[in-house]
């Protein structure tokens, strides 16, 4: 093979890195931020708008974290797996075909499935933590801090539930393209103290 088929190759698959992980973000921020929380009120949309009002109230600010909470108040519903990934690989099959390069399709469904796999992960480290030795990374702190910000707007004042911030959990670039982001104080209030 050339040393040339083989950079294209990379090169396509590092866009489509890229495109998937961007994609997966703006998808995390509005199907939290405009379905769960602003709500659309058909049919396709009534189990995730349902239910999402009783995830708030399961994991309220003073309570956000909790390791005797079961895994399956947090994690999303199964069928929603090939639902999210499918978003992000049709598109990116259209870019394959006509590119004709497999590389990209294949890069983007594995990002895309792992970013699934990470979301339910992560949000169930935010929620019921086990004092993993990751949990104590910088990176995981933001993140953990992010989300529970997120969990201190009160579903009862109807301003702030149809309005939230840090929608996304696993890369929150699309939060802070839209505005939606509320940055972790350094210094972090008692709610949100270090572990």
């Amino acid at each position: 093979m050339s040393p040339w088929i083989v950079f294209g190759n990379i090169i396509f698959a590092l866009v489509a890195f890229v495109y998937a992980m961007v994609a997966n973000s703006f998808l995390e921020w509005f199907v939290h931020g405009e379905i769960m929380h602003r709500g659309w009120g058909n049919r396709w949309t009534n189990y995730l708008e349902a239910n999402h009002p009783a995830h708030h109230r399961d994991f309220p600010p003073h309570n956000s974290k909790n390791p005797n909470h079961s895994w399956r108040k947090v994690h999303l519903p199964l069928w929603a797996f090939p639902l999210t990934v499918s978003l992000t690989v049709l598109p990116a099959s259209f870019i394959s075909y006509l590119s004709s390069h497999g590389i990209f399709l294949w890069t983007v469904l594995i990002t895309s499935s792992v970013y699934y796999w990470v979301y339910q992960y992560m949000h169930t480290r935010d929620h019921v933590p086990r004092k993993r030795w990751f949990e104590n990374r910088e990176s995981f702190i933001f993140l953990d801090i992010f989300h529970a910000i997120h969990h201190t707007f009160d579903e009862n004042d109807q301003e702030q539930w149809r309005n939230p911030v840090n929608l996304c959990i696993v890369f929150p670039l699309a939060d802070f393209l839209m505005g939606t982001a509320v940055i972790p104080p350094k210094y972090f209030s008692p709610y949100f103290k270090r572990r």
